[in-house]
Parts: structure tokens; C-alpha cells; sequence
């Protein structure tokens, strides 16, 4: 996912710390429940784990949780969504993961299938 953001935008690839990768996936795959999975996602940028493109990557690894669990963020919260993303990755902003999986429930929209539209509709 990340390669593919930043070879699209023409940024510098690669993993600063696989480590941290490792740490978040771990975490993402261990926590029960589609906001909690989603926060952790949206948190992992404020760790940087990659030369380029960690909100970029953080927020499509956020949207597509959601989306596979029949939730979106939508496009009319685009300037709120930056905002937050500009916070959580932050490191002088105090942010934790329950604070962020708040604001996804608050925020979040159901995904009616009858609807349905891309997923890029929403990014």
C-alpha cells in the first residue's frame, strides 16, 4: 500500500523503521473492533516509520479498515480529516489512540451497498 501512494506522488520509498511497521500490524491485527483497528492505523503516523507519505499511508490504512467493515469517512470532513492527521502526526500535540477512535465514531458514516460508490470517492 505504502509503495504504491508513493510511487504515484513521486516521493522517496522505503521503511525508516520495520520495526514499527511490524509493531503496528501487530497491534492492528490483535485489537478487536473496526475503530480501535482504525485509530491504531491513523496513530502509526505519528511514528513515522517510512522516509515519505506516513499520513498518506496511515489514512488509506485507516479508510480501507473502514471500508471493509461497511464504514467511511466522507468527503465533506476533508478539511477536519487533514486537520487530524496534521495533529495525531504531531509529535508536540498530546494525541492517544482512544481520543482518535472517538473522533472515528463520531465521524464515521455507514457504507449503504445499494450506494455504493469507489473507495477513492472518499480519499
Amino acid at each position: 500500500m505504502h509503495e504504491d501512494l508513493i510511487r504515484v506522488g513521486g516521493q522517496i520509498q522505503g521503511v525508516l523503521c520495520e520495526g514499527t511497521v511490524d509493531y503496528f500490524v501487530e497491534e492492528i491485527n490483535s485489537v478487536p473492533g473496526v475503530y480501535a483497528k482504525s485509530a491504531l492505523a491513523l496513530y502509526m503516523s505519528g511514528y513515522h516509520p517510512f522516509f515519505d507519505g506516513n499520513k498518506r499511508t496511515s489514512f488509506v490504512l485507516a479508510a480501507t479498515i473502514l471500508k471493509l467493515n461497511s464504514h467511511y469517512l466522507g468527503r465533506s470532513d476533508e478539511d477536519e480529516i487533514i486537520d487530524a492527521l496534521q495533529k495525531i502526526s504531531n509529535s508536540e500535540v498530546d494525541c492517544n489512540v482512544e481520543i482518535i477512535e472517538q473522533w472515528l465514531k463520531k465521524k464515521s458514516k455507514t457504507w449503504f451497498k445499494a450506494r455504493q460508490r469507489s473507495i477513492y470517492d472518499y480519499l
